[in-house]
C-alpha cells in the first residue's frame, strides 16, 4: 500500500445500507447516509518525502507507527496532537506490529534484511534477528504471540521466497517455511482450524 504525505482517518458511524442477514433494505434513498467521515488530517514536515508502506497502531497510548520507507524511518505519531514525536531510523521499513502488553514495536527492514524489535518507550533497538533480504509482510497470531515474516524471492535472487516463523516474546525464530514463489504479499490467519492464507503474487493464487 502506498500513500501520500498526509495522513487522513475515517471512522465508520454505520451501514445503512444492508441488514444484518446481508439483504439490501427497502430504505429510503434520502435515509442513507455517509459512513465515512474524516475526523484529522496529519500535515507532516516537508522533509518527508515518498512512499509509506504500513501501519501500526499503539491504542493504549494513542500513537501511530508509520512506515515511511523512503525516507528510512518509522514515524511515532501522536494521535492526540498530530505531532511526530520520534523517529525510528530503519533502513526500509516496511511492516510494523506492536504490542502493549510487552510495550515493544517490531518492524520489518528489508535493506537489512531482519526483523527488529525496539523498545516502546526508549525506542532503543533490543534484537535484530536475522531474515533474508526483502524481509517484508507479517502477519501476527496473537494467541500463541507468532509472528510470521515474508522474506527472499526476486530481490534475494530466489525463486522461492521464506516464511519465518517468529516467537516475538522470546525474540527468536523457530522455523522457516519454504514457497514456491517470488513475490508474497499480505497474510490472513485463521487460528481455529489453524491455517495461513498468503497471497502469493508471483503465481497470482492466494496459498
Amino acid at each position: 500500500m502506498r500513500l501520500s504525505t498526509a495522513f487522513l482517518l475515517f471512522v465508520f458511524s454505520g451501514i445503512s445500507a444492508f441488514s444484518v442477514a446481508g439483504q439490501a433494505t427497502t430504505e429510503p434513498a434520502a435515509a442513507q447516509t455517509e459512513t465515512l467521515h474524516r475526523l484529522q488530517s496529519i500535515e507532516l514536515s516537508g522533509k518527508i518525502s515518498g512512499s509509506f508502506d504500513h501501519f501500526g497502531i499503539d491504542l493504549k497510548n494513542k500513537r501511530l507507527f508509520a512506515a515511511a520507507e523512503n525516507y528510512h524511518a518509522v514515524l511515532v505519531v501522536d494521535l492526540d496532537t498530530g505531532k511526530v514525536i520520534h523517529e525510528i531510523s530503519v533502513a526500509k521499513p516496511h511492516a510494523v506490529l506492536y504490542r502493549d502488553d510487552l510495550d515493544r514495536i517490531y518492524v520489518t527492514d528489508g535493506e537489512d534484511g531482519a526483523l527488529k524489535i525496539f523498545d516502546g518507550k526508549t525506542y532503543a533497538l533490543r534484537q535484530r534477528i536475522a531474515l533474508n533480504t526483502d524481509t517484508d509482510s507479517i502477519g501476527y497470531d496473537p494467541v500463541y504471540g507468532l509472528l510470521y515474516v515474508v522474506s527472499g524471492g526476486k530481490d534475494a535472487k530466489q525463486q522461492f521466497s521464506t516464511l519465518s516463523v517468529i516467537d516475538v516474546s522470546a525474540e527468536k525464530k523457530l522455523a522457516d517455511i519454504q514457497i514456491d514463489g517470488e513475490t508474497l504479499e499480505a497474510m490472513a490467519l485463521d487460528t481455529f482450524r489453524p491455517r495461513l492464507y498468503i497471497n502469493n503474487a508471483a503465481k497470482n493464487e492466494i496459498d
